[in-house]
């Protein structure tokens, strides 16, 4: 016949196949083409451009981070250059008033540290005023023992 054709391959089945043919030396005006129901469709994603837009935007969150991070370091040094110095009586619990040591007590400081190891709050109070490195003022007011043997103030 000696037509001329043209036509396009696809793959069906694994195998080869010639569709959408036109005849080339026949002018037709209007065409439609149909493609078969069980071809697989192409997707036009581009894998390419996904990977780079979850890039940028891995990126982009990296650098948000790290201007607010600067922002936050920036925030407390001018908090701390411009703080309000604390006076140091501020910082410091009052001191307790020992009195000097009296000569005509019977107690002598001898190591013990502990209200347990107390037989009196006089005794109490005189290792608090004259020892070093007593434990018997726990909630540091003065008044040492105050569950053992000082329960009533001075």
């Amino acid at each position: 016949m000696n037509e001329r054709i043209s036509y396009e391959l696809i793959q069906e089945k694994g195998k080869t196949k010639a569709h959408f043919l036109n005849r080339l030396d026949v002018k037709i005006t209007q065409t439609t083409r149909q493609i078969p129901k069980n071809l697989p469709r192409r997707k036009k994603e581009n894998n390419d451009s996904k990977e780079t837009s979850a890039l940028s935007m891995l990126i982009s969150a990296v650098f948000i981070a790290a201007i607010a991070y600067f922002g936050y370091q920036q925030l407390q040094r001018f908090r701390l250059e411009n703080a309000e110095p604390i006076e140091a009586q501020q910082l410091t619990q009052p001191a307790i008033q020992k009195s000097l040591p009296d000569t005509r007590s019977n107690y002598s400081c001898d190591g013990r540290t502990y209200c347990s190891q107390m037989s009196s709050c006089e005794e109490a109070k005189y290792f608090i005023n004259h020892c070093p490195n007593t434990k018997m003022d726990g909630n540091h007011d003065g008044i040492p023992c105050q569950e053992q043997h000082c329960t009533s103030s001075w």
